[in-house]
């Protein structure tokens, strides 16, 4: 089995089909498509899901445990050498699939990722920019969708989504950093190869304004990278006092680097956001 398509759905049966039609388009490959039902409560997305099931589709069903449970679950289940998580709302161009099949299988990368196309509610805050890997980026933000194609041992080999996230939102974001700790190789596709809904009132348009209480979570349970990463940009230590100049940083944070990486990165991130509005 070349590739697994992963597509958790929580009450997104309107969208549902559009999905799994743009994977259907694919030939010469040998895939499945594996669909995580994640306690829908919506009446069209329960029969549709039923649908599915007696027309044979791999599903899966379980009560409501949100995006990081349902993507790993499918993953576990998954036979594929590469793993594809779509979102139930996304749909692919298979010509990202060729492409990024022939990067990981030729050894080139462990992860390939790509350029959106945004369509539906096309709300400015939601849009994002994809751009060549840089490992350093990954430590102050997000920069690759969770519409990656990637070998199963970077799933593995990283204990797979954290279920444990604060907020749903940024599991992707988690993922992809401890992958480039454990040193995967990452490939930039600089090319349009995926569709990206936007719909207005969904999850990660609700929690998207509580992004520090996850980079809080993912600056502690990654602590001896943020401060090797510090180190390294000479953020501690030897730039302190130019950090001091600009943020008044006390002795206590001097004293504690961690806190301080919390709470600076936190303000830097924010002065980012809010120039860039």
């Amino acid at each position: 089995m070349d590739i697994s398509v992963i597509i958790p759905c929580f009450n997104h049966g309107h969208f549902i089909q559009e999905a799994i039609d743009s994977v259907e388009l694919l030939s010469g490959v040998e895939y499945e498509i594996i669909i995580i039902d994640d306690g829908s409560t919506d009446s069209y997305t329960i029969q549709k899901i039923a649908e599915l099931k007696q027309l044979n589709y791999n599903i899966i069903s379980h009560p409501n445990r949100g995006l990081a449970y349902s993507r790993n679950i499918g993953i576990k289940n998954a036979k594929g050498k590469y793993i594809l998580p779509l979102d139930a709302d996304n749909k692919i161009d298979p010509a990202y699939v060729y492409k990024s099949l022939g990067i990981l299988k030729d050894g080139k990368a462990d992860i390939v990722y790509a350029k959106p196309i945004f369509f539906g509610d096309l709300n400015k805050a939601r849009l994002f920019e994809a751009r060549a890997f840089c490992g350093a980026d990954l430590f102050l933000g997000n920069y690759i969708d969770a519409c990656a194609i990637f070998d199963k041992r970077v799933w593995s080999s990283t204990g797979g989504y954290d279920e444990n996230m604060p907020v749903p939102g940024h599991e992707d974001w988690e993922l992809w950093l401890h992958a480039h700790i454990k040193e995967f190789k990452f490939q930039f596709l600089e090319e349009f190869l995926y569709f990206y809904r936007i719909v207005n009132g969904s999850m990660i348009e609700s929690t998207i304004n509580l992004y520090h209480k996850n980079f809080e979570y993912i600056i502690k349970k990654h602590a001896s990278s943020y401060i090797g990463w510090f180190d390294h940009y000479k953020l501690i230590n030897d730039q302190l006092k130019a950090l001091e100049y600009v943020f008044q940083i006390n002795k206590t944070d001097r004293d504690r680097p961690l806190r301080a990486i919390i709470k600076y990165s936190r303000l830097f991130l924010k002065d980012v956001f809010y120039k860039n509005r």
